[in-house]
């Protein structure tokens, strides 16, 4: 029976307000419950911020630590219409000045005006010879001018054919133009015409553009002049790369210069955002103990120590002098124009920080980096698992073969007499570690220089479209007077470095002193030793810790060549600034087993075990309100009921008092 029905309409008594004012006298210890439950829902809140925060800062702690942000550069051309650059991460430093004295240019050929592409040019063969020699074209009886464009673009020829229409007077005219697909004087081709009969022949020995090499000036217009097939011009100084894109005027004072520095600018970017993620950390906590008790609210984290436990392990390994670098330019960022405020946060000087990297560029970098010194040369750190901690740690680096490449050596050979290439011996097929060359050819002529022979074998061989960039050094070995053998060497070592020499049918074997090497496998050997006494697996010249070891996964690379003998280097690490906070962050804010996901976990819990509760005690405050509203419902039926007998007794009272007055 509900309260609308127990309305106290019989007793007078307001039996809903009564109700509800023993059920809210019970409801105390609900209430406590749903503060407990929001005080620790705002905490759990504030931990998720916090953890938010050190997220964002262990970013910025990777990016510090990461190597490649200290071997950057930056690249930059005064006048980027004329020339741009790139730089690998070796690149010398520097300036220079570059005139742009020629681009690179395509050969292109085309033919007399046809009157119409449907006219017939005959049939036979149409041969086309480029740098990888000739390339023959079948011309079937009826073939139009259409047609014939069609086939050579289907060839193997490194040529695009072209119908370019043109009209004068009224009159259509149609002119077959062919283009080398590569530019520079070595990609010019012939076309040979001869072949063809029965139709109108193209005529196709009409230069439009001579095929020529880019000339780019060093040091400016009367400066050394360096050519390149294409526009770019790869490692004119250690590392830098080059592509023009437009001449300068010649007499004038124009030039580009190129300057190659330490990428500065972002080296101070990435710090000073470091510093203010760490700020964020300090502001954070500043906020957790900032209570106004004329506002009355505290912060849920107020009085945490676990709090600034974790803001203080950060600011002793950001601030503190780092072991290891006792000898050290700089043994804290207090040296490199870091310090601290009043309220605990950082400031970085600019200036300071840029002073600092040029006085000593690598003390300042390894304040971040992990980094490995070593009692010799021969061999540098290049990677370690993120979870291997290195800093402090030293680890010898056993080698017992050092790392070679693959090396094919031909017989001697006699160039008094000069050795003449031509159709009958200008072809040849390499294989480089697997993948094989197609059929590539010499240029013609007559040599008695071995260097310069060795250089047409290597154009031959860097113009291959199979080879898809692999190539091997040729180079000439003098055996004594007017002899001399070759030597292809690859430029990458290991055993998964091959190298091997085909023969063909009018085959240059013979000529150049291959014909015993033919068909023939040579490869590199790989580096062995082994790290801290344990196993190690060489590839090429990279030493890699095996899995089952201490270091797994701790590389190095050997360049030691292995001259004197094994040897043995010892490393020393230590570990940097970025490494270690960014360490500590992950053990932090790691989402499965991270501090804070742990400290989260418990307060979720404990506000789940508050919700139960609650849920609990407000069955409980239920049934006792249904026991309420039963009981004043059950008094007032009583009340009704003495009240109907009262009315009965009343009624039935004054009906004999009636009777008997009567």
């Amino acid at each position: 029976m509900s309260v609308n029905q127990i309305s106290g309409i019989v007793s007078g008594l307001d039996t809903a307000s009564l109700i509800d004012a023993l059920v809210t006298s019970r409801s105390g210890p609900i209430a406590l419950l749903q503060n407990r439950q929001s005080a620790k829902t705002a905490e759990l809140a504030a931990w998720q911020s916090f953890e938010a925060i050190l997220v964002s800062m262990k970013i910025e702690a990777t990016r510090l630590g990461d190597r490649s942000l200290w071997e950057g550069n930056h690249v930059e051309s005064t006048d980027e219409d004329f020339v741009t650059a790139s730089a690998a991460t070796d690149a010398a430093f520097g300036s220079w000045d570059f005139f742009v004295e020629r681009l690179a240019t395509a050969h292109q050929v085309q033919s007399q005006a046809f009157d119409s592409t449907a006219e017939v040019v005959g049939s036979g063969t149409l041969t086309i010879s480029g740098p990888a020699g000739p390339t023959d074209i079948d011309v079937a009886a009826g073939t139009t001018l259409a047609d014939l464009a069609n086939l050579i673009n289907e060839s193997a020829a490194d040529v695009t054919a072209t119908l370019v229409r043109s009209e004068a007077a009224g009159q259509e005219s149609y002119h077959l133009v062919l283009v080398s697909d590569a530019t520079g004087e070595l990609n010019r081709f012939t076309v040979d015409t001869s072949g063809l009969s029965g139709g109108t022949t193209p005529d196709l020995a009409s230069n439009v553009t001579d095929g020529l090499d880019a000339i780019l000036r060093f040091g400016g217009e009367s400066g050394l002049q360096l050519y390149s097939a294409t526009n770019t011009f790869e490692n004119v100084v250690d590392g830098l790369d080059i592509t023009v894109h437009k001449t300068h005027e010649s007499g004038s004072a124009d030039r580009a210069t190129v300057s190659v520095s330490r990428d500065v600018e972002a080296l101070s970017t990435s710090l000073s955002d470091f510093v203010d993620r760490f700020n964020s950390v300090v502001g954070f906590v500043n906020s957790q103990y900032s209570y106004d008790p004329d506002v009355g609210v505290r912060p849920p984290l107020i009085g945490n120590s676990t709090l600034t436990g974790i803001a203080g392990d950060i600011r002793r390994r950001i601030m503190s002098p780092l072991s290891g670098f006792e000898d050290a330019t700089y043994k804290s960022l207090l040296g490199i124009g870091i310090s601290s405020g009043s309220d605990g946060t950082l400031k970085l000087d600019e200036a300071e920080f840029r002073d600092a990297l040029e006085n000593d560029f690598d003390a300042v970098a390894n304040l971040f980096r992990t980094n490995a010194t070593f009692d010799g040369e021969g061999v540098r750190w290049l990677s370690a698992p993120k979870d291997l901690l290195l800093g402090g740690e030293s680890v010898e680096v056993a080698v017992t073969t050092a790392a070679t490449r693959a090396k094919l050596e031909g017989a001697t050979i006699d160039l008094s007499g000069g050795i003449t290439i031509d159709g009958t011996n200008d072809a040849f097929v390499i294989e480089l570690d697997g993948r094989r060359s197609e059929v590539v050819h010499l240029t013609h002529g007559t040599y008695t220089d071995g260097d310069a022979l060795a250089t047409a074998i290597q154009r031959a061989i860097d113009g291959s479209d199979e080879l898809n960039g692999l190539t091997a050094s040729v180079s000439f070995a003098e055996d004594g007077g007017s002899t001399g053998h070759f030597e292809f060497t690859s430029t990458k070592f290991g055993s998964a470095t091959k190298i091997k020499i085909i023969g063909t049918s009018g085959g240059a074997a013979t000529a150049l002193g291959l014909s015993a090497a033919l068909g023939t496998e040579v490869a590199g050997t790989d580096v062995e030793g082994t790290i801290n006494g344990e196993a190690a697996t060489g590839k090429g010249q990279i030493l890699t810790a095996d899995d089952d070891t201490t270091w797994s996964g701790l590389q190095f690379q050997v360049t030691d060549d292995g001259t004197n003998g094994p040897v043995t280097f010892q490393a020393s690490f230590t570990e940097g600034i970025g490494g270690n906070v960014d360490r500590r962050l992950v053990e932090l804010t790691d989402s499965v087993d991270g501090t804070l996901a742990r400290i989260s976990g418990s307060v979720e819990r404990l506000i789940d075990r508050y919700a139960e509760d609650i849920l609990r005690k407000q069955d409980s405050l239920d049934v006792y309100r249904s026991f309420l509203e039963r009981k004043y419902a059950n008094l007032e039926s009583v009340l009704n009921q003495l009240q109907s007998q009262s009315n009965f007794i009343s009624a039935q009272t004054s009906a004999l008092t009636t009777s008997s007055n009567g």
